[in-house]
């Protein structure tokens, strides 16, 4: 298995390098606090992608788009990104076998956001979701939700 660290300021040209040639059979790859990195690599993250961590890369934009061909995704951590929640909603749809998700200090994540996660993801087992300020407590009122976290959390 091939593994990736970075914790410098990679920038987009190098990670589209990197990820076109260099790394095609990448399996796991942490980009961490890469503040410079914008984009990500141009023809998205390898799709034999099975671990990625994108924690503090603050800059990027457009997640799904990169993560769209990793359909053997497991494990997403998008901690203290600018994920919204409709890019939740597409991850969900194009990463169907995570059963691992990070989104811990995502300022612009709500209620609607883990709501999809929950609901779209039925094999996700971990989810990650710390200092999440624009989530409210109204969510936990609606019995369904409640219901999905405690199948996330294996509880009945």
């Amino acid at each position: 298995m091939q593994t990736f660290v970075s914790t410098f300021g990679l920038r987009d040209r190098y990670c589209t390098e990197l990820c076109k040639n260099s790394f095609k059979n990448l399996r796991e790859l942490q980009l961490l606090d890469c503040v410079a990195l914008l984009d990500g690599p141009a023809y998205g993250f390898p799709q034999e992608l099975f671990r990625l961590s994108l924690s503090g890369c603050a800059s990027l934009r457009f997640i799904p788009s990169l993560v769209c061909n990793c359909k053997a995704l497991t494990s997403l951590c998008i901690d203290r990104t600018l994920v919204k929640d409709t890019d939740i909603v597409s991850i969900a749809r194009t990463c169907p076998k995570l059963h691992h998700c990070s989104v811990s200090s995502c300022s612009l994540l709500t209620n609607d956001g883990i709501a999809a996660l929950l609901y779209n993801l039925p094999g996700l087992r971990h989810l990650v979701a710390n200092n999440l300020s624009s989530l409210s407590d109204f969510m936990f009122h609606d019995n369904h939700e409640l219901d999905a976290i405690k199948d996330v959390c294996g509880k009945t």
